[in-house]
């Protein structure tokens, strides 16, 4: 019978905090006047920080061997050359 590591440190509702503060900053960043690439890198980099506190915590990526965070950063690069394919697209504005 084996058990997950766990961390001393761990607490879901440390993250949960987190989360909801994460939440409610990204709310308060819609209501301030602010300039449209200023609000989405804001809002883009909230969702990173999030996705980052879901994964590391709630799907036990902690814990996980090189196997595994060697599968994460090369899904991270695929998707990370997509979005640099969409540039020219995006800068166009072929979708307007």
């Amino acid at each position: 019978m084996s058990t997950a590591p766990t961390s001393s440190s761990f607490s879901p509702l440390k993250v949960f905090a987190w989360l909801t503060i994460l939440t409610v900053l990204e709310i308060g960043l819609t209501y301030v006047d602010l300039s449209k690439p200023t609000l989405a890198a804001g809002l883009i980099l909230s969702a990173i920080a999030k996705a980052i506190l879901v994964a590391l915590y709630f799907m036990h990526m902690k814990f996980e061997g090189k196997l595994i965070w060697g599968m994460v950063v090369a899904s991270i690069f695929v998707g990370v050359i997509f979005l640099v394919g969409l540039v020219p697209d995006i800068v166009v504005g072929y979708w307007r």
